[in-house]
């Protein structure tokens, strides 16, 4: 095994790529460095860092990302992967270095952390994330039985589900914007950058809306983390408003995801975390358990070179 900080386009990933540790995820000025293993012609691990001052962040500007890796490798090969990182990062100047690894419903992080703390990292985060696994099975089967109403609601009202395309795009993320920013909760996006990550990588992202008599009620931008995973990104929606907060068109949305995710082969609906200003906000994760989501922890990893 060997690192190399390239590869050729039609390389044999080991493992399930993440679309936040693609170079191109995040356009900056910034300097990136990527580490990739290599055994008998196949891509075991990778992790990808942004350079900042003295500090290297795996990532800088995504929900996660840290080092990916293939299931069969075990601890040895993870820490001589993690060890040789260091000695090429410290080479480049590097005094610090973080990982945001994701999720473990993603994969399993219970080695990598006995990883992790082996060579003296320090955990400084955990963060709760829920997610949806997407089987043959229906998404109200697992719902609580006030959420199976609300979406029986939604559907006596003839509410409408879309995915957007093109221009379109453009009116519902300023509509989320709009309603995020008057709820306290501002978009972490612009539509500027959103609209160049779009062109940067448009099968990535997905943007759609539940109306009802053509009113837009809920809409979601959505990111395809992974060829087996979308994170519902940017929910909102009206059901705060009193004529509408019968049908809570967010069941709906989410309900219709999880069935767009099974005609896509999907099988991971993330959720994202639940977090107001550092706080965990209990209602809201009551909401996504009683839809049927689990609790996933994600660790941040952190170590002075």
């Amino acid at each position: 095994m060997f690192l190399k900080e390239s590869i050729s386009s039609e390389a044999n990933f080991q493992f399930t790529a993440l679309f936040y540790n693609k170079s191109d995820f995040h356009q900056n000025d910034l300097e990136q460095v990527h580490f990739y293993s290599e055994i008998e012609e196949k891509i075991v691990s990778h992790a990808g860092f942004t350079l900042s001052s003295s500090t290297a962040y795996a990532p800088l500007r995504a929900p996660f990302g840290g080092l990916e890796y293939a299931p069969s490798l075990g601890f040895q090969a993870l820490e001589s992967i993690l060890s040789e990182v260091e000695l090429r990062l410290r080479s480049k100047g590097i005094k610090e270095v973080i990982y945001h690894q994701s999720p473990s419903a993603y994969q399993s992080s219970e080695l990598l952390n006995s990883v992790f703390e082996a060579l003296k990292y320090e955990l400084t985060e955990q963060r709760i994330f829920h997610t949806i696994q997407i089987s043959q099975e229906s998404l109200e089967s697992r719902m609580h039985k006030m959420e199976r109403r609300k979406l029986a609601a939604c559907l006596s009202a003839g509410t409408v589900f879309k995915e957007l395309k093109g221009d379109d795009r453009i009116e519902v993320f300023k509509w989320v914007d709009e309603h995020r920013s008057a709820l306290g909760k501002p978009s972490s996006m612009t539509w500027r950058d959103l609209k160049e990550a779009f062109l940067r990588n448009p099968d990535f992202y997905h943007t759609f809306g539940v109306y009802l008599n053509g009113k837009l009620l809920a809409a979601t931008v959505a990111v395809r983390v992974s060829k087996d995973s979308l994170y519902h990104f940017l929910p909102t929606s009206v059901s705060n408003l009193p004529e509408y907060k019968k049908y809570s068109p967010m069941v709906y949305l989410m309900n219709s995801l999880y069935e767009w995710c099974q005609t896509k082969d999907i099988h991971l609906l993330d959720l994202g975390s639940s977090y107001v200003k550092g706080e965990l906000k209990t209602s809201l994760v009551q909401f996504k358990e009683n839809m049927g989501a689990t609790p996933s922890l994600a660790h941040s990893w952190k170590k002075v070179l």
